[in-house]
């Protein structure tokens, strides 16, 4: 059962035994909650689970490139110290998301 589904049953159960009791508003209140609950949960996946979020918010950590030298005669050229392919100082970020931190200095 989907949260949509749940969210369904929940109100047709609320109009079906619309309970006239003093004790029924607890009853409602609570299955107000959950309704709530359930509303918050669908947004929160449409963000993504929390493992996602802590490597997106990582990646807005600005890394220094990284110098690789592919070919001997020539100098090392930079890739992303995430994943690794080469970058040029035009990014700000990587392919991957990786914030780039282009200062002069050297590591």
């Amino acid at each position: 059962m989907t949260e949509k589904e749940a969210i369904k049953r929940i109100k047709d159960h609320m109009e079906v035994h619309a309970l006239k009791e003093i004790r029924a508003i607890y009853i409602t209140q609570a299955l107000n909650m959950s309704i709530k609950a359930l509303k918050e949960i669908q947004q929160y996946r449409k963000i993504g689970t929390v493992k996602e979020c802590r490597a997106a918010m990582k990646k807005q950590n600005p890394k220094k490139p990284v110098k690789r030298s592919f070919i001997i005669p020539y100098e090392g050229i930079d890739v992303c110290p995430n994943c690794k392919e080469p970058i040029n100082k035009k990014e700000h970020h990587c392919k991957c998301g990786q914030a780039i931190e282009w200062s002069d200095e050297e590591c």
